[in-house]
């Protein structure tokens, strides 16, 4: 898997070292993106040892899946994640983008811009020509995923804790044109 750079983040595969800071990465950008638009009960069951455990079993897994880090060269640490690969609709031939999270902190510095390129190119080589992602109506990543030239595709409600939520999809119907794009 391609590796690439800028001097001060490494977009790389991860590893299972990377668990608790995927979890950190989680946890902190759900309570900054998602408080005031899903219930705090929702919110406040979130924790980074509990998340932690669970992305290094997903990790270590070997599953068809995919999760790129974005990691500060020197410091290590973990700025942003993508996690993906089949789509959850099994009637869809599209590969699926399931968590793309930047640190707040990191937001702006086209960290996120790379990272998803990165992704976009990576599924394109395991034989995806299109993917899709979905995200709650409201949120901040709606503009980014119209920036990055993402299709509207869908619209479904869907319940987080009992209670209703909208979720737009975009969809790329072309990933080799990530191919180009210069990260």
């Amino acid at each position: 898997m391609e590796q690439t750079s800028d001097d001060s983040v490494l977009i790389r595969a991860a590893h299972p070292e990377d668990a608790q800071g995927i979890a950190r990465v989680l946890v902190e950008t759900f309570l900054d993106t998602y408080r005031g638009l899903v219930q705090d009960r929702s919110l406040n069951k979130l924790s980074i040892p509990g998340s932690s455990t669970r992305w290094e079993q997903v990790i270590s897994s070997h599953g068809a899946i995919i999760i790129l880090v974005a990691v500060d060269a020197s410091s290590n640490e973990v700025l942003g994640y993508a996690y993906g690969g089949s789509c959850r609709d099994a009637s869809l031939p599209d590969g699926e983008l399931y968590h793309f999270y930047i640190l707040p902190k990191a937001q702006r510095h086209h960290i996120g811009r790379r990272l998803f390129c990165q992704f976009a190119r990576t599924l394109w080589s395991e034989g995806y020509d299109s993917m899709i992602v979905r995200v709650l109506d409201g949120t901040p990543a709606m503009s980014f995923y119209q920036k990055m030239n993402g299709l509207p595709f869908q619209r479904d409600q869907v319940y987080i804790d009992g209670r209703p939520y909208l979720e737009n999809s975009f969809r790329w119907a072309d990933l080799s044109v990530f191919l180009e794009e210069e990260i």
